[in-house]
């Protein structure tokens, strides 16, 4: 089962500036769907390759990953039947046998989040707060003629490591009679918070976290930008890592975000989750082509 959770546009973050909407963005029509037979082109990156991620960050892509570059990620989602803010940063994606997973990165711009090491996270508390936002969304859910979904409980608990500025946090929601597992990481760094959000089958999530925190160790913010670089002066935040837990995750449960209509070309119906991640594999391959090597500089060429 697959679910993808898709960014906030930042015209959209109020209060809580990482925060995504209970109830704005709407459902892509079939029509304006584009279907995967269409191959679509857009740049990659192919593993082994640095890939930037903006012009903040960099990551390295290992063997058997592609990294859909800022440029195309629009593109990308809007093949896939997803919505698309125009903020994502890149789009990193494993299409393994099993524990195949994709990872969006976007950047809110909220500046340096203090003595984040010091802060308590009270993880009931969070998910009280997750659960009733989840339930605000679903009277717009109910008024679209969405299927609702229902926070089930941590899947993996709030937890943030002061080493690597890393705060992670799973949560399980119901939609259906289908299980959910939405996986988050925000990286803290000078001037904000890089945002990481994991679509990945609930089933195979022991195999795909270790997966991810490996990846992400590759992950570096670049000169300038970096947690530990922050200076007396800059911008500090004006929450702390409650707030990314309880107004990011929560609110988030409320868009369509869940590949939406993806499954109307991947399997024999359209499903509100899909099941299994064989036919993503397969449709991946369409929307790619071919796959060539490639790097991100002037070589870099449509696939």
């Amino acid at each position: 089962l697959l679910t993808f959770l898709l960014s906030l546009p930042a015209d959209a973050q109020t209060s809580v500036p990482d925060a995504e909407p209970t109830a704005s963005d709407g459902v892509p029509s079939e029509d304006a769907a584009v279907e995967l037979e269409e191959e679509p082109a857009f740049a990659t990156v192919e593993g082994p390759a640095a890939a930037d991620i903006g012009d903040l960050a960099e990551i390295q892509v290992p063997e058997g990953h592609s990294f859909v570059l800022q440029k195309d990620t629009t593109t990308f989602l809007e093949a896939t039947g997803n919505l698309s803010s125009g903020d994502e940063l890149g789009i990193l994606l494993n299409d393994d046998e099993v524990g195949s997973f994709w990872a969006l990165f976007t950047f809110s711009e909220i500046g340096y989040i203090k003595d984040a090491e010091n802060e308590e996270l009270d993880a009931e508390a969070m998910l009280a707060s997750i659960r009733e936002s989840s339930e605000i969304g679903n009277e717009e859910r109910r008024a679209r003629g969405w299927p609702e979904m229902h926070v089930m409980g941590w899947d993996r608990e709030p937890a943030y490591n002061p080493e690597t500025q890393r705060l992670e946090w799973a949560v399980r929601f119901e939609s259906e009679g289908h299980p959910i597992t939405n996986y988050h990481t925000r990286i803290l760094g000078r001037n904000g918070v890089m945002r990481v959000i994991i679509a990945a089958d609930p089933a195979e999530m022991t195999e795909v976290i270790p997966k991810v925190d490996r990846l992400l160790n590759d992950f570096d913010f670049k000169e300038g930008q970096r947690y530990a670089e922050w200076r007396e002066g800059d911008r500090i935040a004006e929450i702390g890592l409650t707030a990314l837990v309880a107004g990011g995750a929560g609110a988030a449960a409320a868009k369509m975000g869940l590949f939406n209509k993806l499954g109307k070309f991947l399997a024999a119906g359209w499903k509100f989750v899909l099941v299994g991640l064989a036919a993503l594999a397969a449709g991946l391959k369409k929307v790619f082509g071919r796959r060539e090597e490639t790097t991100q500089h002037d070589d870099v060429t449509p696939v």
